[in-house]
């Protein structure tokens, strides 16, 4: 038995026999005709890629997985793309070779970009889009696995055509040497329900086609060739996992109302269109959070156009369920800390809104680009580190300015798009009352940043973790004043952050009157489950214990 670890890419166990995935070399074969005739057969190709990509658009289970295909399709319609296929063949590449050739050097071209992770992941898909056209010209179109069992794709990178034109319920699992977790074929994976591993190194190659395995994609390691009483306990977990799994599916079918009948509602904090369509089917009602700074993490600010896109296309993915994106909130974390400008301390400094009215061109083509997105469906702004009237009223005079922008150009936009604001510091619940006579539409309670401002512990110390107090008697207090002064406005009030993952915490919000709760996926019907075995009395003794 031998142990091998790696990055967990999507969660889930399971035991299967490996098996290696070789890709297909290049035809041997290849005859080079005429460049007008290696032309038409590319064309022809491309053609028929695009059909293909377009059919697996159509029949994909999720939006996430429909937007991958249509990245791939949008790839094969480039211009410059197809104007460097074109010079290869003129300068005597066969078709399939002037395929290969412009496809690698695209690739190496992304994953050179090392300051820029998001389109370093975006090679695999170039590579697969290529493969896929190549398969045509040599005349293997169709080619899949031939699997007739139950295997887990052991390979160097997993591209996403390899999970979904693998034999229907074969593949139970994914490793691979190279990879990442935000990677598309990983999106898949996880839209599957198909528990993978990247980054596992290539040692586990060496020896592994039909050797059994233990994958654990919860924790990121693969057994090969397990003992006896490993491959009983992990069956045993797998049970366990079984049976709690068919619990839960029980609990997303239930109303969201508490044992003796308060309702509920549960929305999903996500990143892009591509996890918003697994957020629905694990059961949110909506969209409560999209961080649109991960934008700006794509290697540069996206243009007015590339963000009008990215928002049209989450409410896409939504389905017509409430989108809620908040504006750029850079430096509230150590992911997006490294865009902003240096500071001694980011947490009480230059982040959040302030970032944002500190540089208004990049706000302003975000505000065009939400205001124009808000045409297209049930959107909604946040807008986070607002700590007083005067950030507000500085936001305000920006949105008017970008409506006036869209109105000198013609271009239809939301007029009434509706705004509000994240309680996330003392100052901002202490004056709360006051931001909706301003136009303030509605209140985003951030229990993560409220927790460490109201208690000075910066929640990414472990050493204050003591300190680091979510429920503690000064923070019920923010909260009640919070949800007078949304109630006496009449206005809604959502809870938002990492504590709502603690069914304790969803149970006191709602003890205190916050009735929406956003929360990642994965801990939606975990906290259902909870809320709906509630009653008051669960809520009250909850609440003693605190």
């Amino acid at each position: 038995m031998k142990v091998f670890s790696g990055v967990c890419a999507s969660p889930g166990l399971v035991i299967a026999p490996l098996r290696r995935l070789y890709r297909a070399s290049p035809t041997l074969s290849r005859i080079i005709e005429e460049p007008h005739q290696e032309r038409a057969r590319l064309e022809a190709s491309l053609a028929l890629a695009r059909e293909e990509l377009q059919n697996l658009e159509d029949t994909a289970g999720d939006q996430g997985s429909k937007d991958i295909f249509f990245f791939q399709s949008c790839l094969l319609e480039d211009e410059g793309f197809l104007d460097d296929l074109q010079a290869c063949i003129e300068d005597g590449a066969g078709a399939a070779c002037a395929v290969e050739q412009t496809g690698r050097k695209n690739a190496d071209r992304l994953r050179a970009l090392q300051d820029n992770e998001y389109m370093q992941l975006r090679a695999a898909d170039i590579l697969d889009a290529c493969r896929r056209v190549v398969d045509i010209l040599d005349g293997r179109p169709h080619r899949k696995p031939s699997l007739d069992h139950p295997v887990i794709l052991a390979c160097e990178m997993l591209l996403p055509s390899d999970l979904v034109n693998g034999a229907n319920g074969m593949i139970r699992g994914a490793v691979t040497v190279q990879g990442s977790p935000q990677s598309h074929a990983a999106i898949i994976a996880r839209s599957m329900g198909i528990p993978g591993i990247v980054r596992l190194g290539p040692d586990f190659l060496e020896d592994c086609d039909g050797h059994i395995a233990i994958l654990d994609g919860d924790v990121g390691t693969l057994t090969l060739d397990p003992t006896p009483e490993a491959r009983q306990d992990a069956v045993r977990r797998i049970c366990a996992a079984q049976a709690k799994t068919d619990t839960l599916d029980a609990v997303r079918a239930l109303p969201c109302r508490t044992r003796d009948g308060q309702p509920f509602t549960l929305w999903a904090n996500c990143f892009g269109p591509e996890d918003i369509s697994a957020a629905l089917d694990a059961g949110a009602a909506g969209v409560g959070l999209v961080r649109s700074e991960y934008l700006l993490m794509q290697g540069g600010a996206p243009d007015e156009q590339a963000q009008t896109d990215f928002y049209a296309a989450c409410l896409k993915a939504a389905g017509g369920a409430p989108v809620t994106v908040r504006t750029f909130d850079v430096g509230a974390d150590m992911t997006t800390r490294p865009l902003a400008d240096p500071e001694p301390n980011p947490e009480l400094g230059l982040r959040g809104i302030r970032f944002c009215l500190a540089h208004p061109d990049l706000f302003e083509a975000q505000l065009c680009a939400l205001l124009r997105a808000g045409h297209e469906g049930p959107l909604s702004v946040v807008l986070p580190m607002i700590s007083c009237t005067e950030d507000w009223a500085r936001t305000m005079s920006c949105v008017e300015h970008a409506k006036n922008s869209l109105r000198r150009r013609g271009i239809p936009f939301a007029e009434d798009l509706a705004f509000g604001i994240t309680l996330e510091t003392p100052a901002a619940c202490l004056e709360a009352s006051l931001f909706p006579p301003l136009g303030c539409r509605f209140f985003v309670l951030g229990l993560n940043d409220l927790v460490q401002y109201t208690h000075a512990a910066d929640r990414n110390v472990s050493l204050l973790s003591p300190y680091y107090q979510t429920g503690s008697p000064a923070i019920r207090r923010l909260i009640a004043m919070s949800v007078e002064a949304a109630s006496a406005a009449n206005i809604p009030i959502s809870a938002n952050g990492l504590a709502l993952e603690k069914p304790e915490i969803s149970l006191m919000c709602l003890l205190q009157g916050i009735h929406q709760f956003s929360l990642t996926a994965q801990h939606i019907l975990t906290v259902k489950q909870a809320l709906v075995s509630a009653d008051s009395g669960t809520l009250a003794r909850v609440t003693s214990v605190m």
